[in-house]
């Protein structure tokens, strides 16, 4: 059986939390991580990391990765703001610049869940696929599947349930 890790990519215990949380629920050996819950300093652009393969910022994003290195299906769920990935999460993205062309998402796949305040939860697919498109494309991602919800509506739980069935 695939180990999973469910990453809440906000700041906040809201939307993308619960159906992450309505997740593990169903796959009870799926770890959640709240990157709330972890002290990820900005990245300083310094590029320390492309020569040295490590940042050089010591705080609790290894322990993020070393969570990563483990599982074999990493599911991220992100808020759209603006028509994009949440600054909270971005940061997240900028400080993983070191795994470029050394990516500890080789024979991993990922999958993305979305949702946003639009009523209109395909258009919260059509911005952040565009959003996400350049992170899939220098981390390599293997996304193999993507979904989007929108946080007006009552959660979907057919839509979770066949997140929840694909992951299994």
């Amino acid at each position: 059986m695939n180990k999973i890790l469910l990453i809440n990519g906000s700041n906040r215990d809201a939307y993308s939390y619960k159906i992450l949380k309505e997740i593990q629920k169903e796959i009870n050996d799926a770890e959640l991580v709240k990157l709330n819950d972890y002290n990820i300093e900005f990245c300083k652009g310094c590029l320390y990391c492309d020569k040295n393969a490590k940042c050089i910022i010591d705080d609790d994003l290894n322990k993020v990765i070393n969570q990563i290195s483990n599982n074999d299906i990493i599911v991220f769920a992100i808020p759209n703001y603006f028509g994009g990935m949440s600054g909270f999460f971005k940061n997240f993205i900028d400080r993983l610049h070191y795994m470029y062309k050394r990516s500890i998402f080789k024979d991993k796949k990922v999958v993305f869940i979305y949702t946003g305040a639009l009523e209109d939860d395909s258009i919260t697919m059509e911005e952040m696929t565009k959003s996400t498109h350049n992170i899939e494309k220098y981390l390599e991602l293997n996304v193999i599947n993507r979904y989007s919800f929108s946080s007006r509506k009552e959660l979907d739980i057919d839509k979770v349930n066949s997140i929840i069935d694909n992951l299994k």
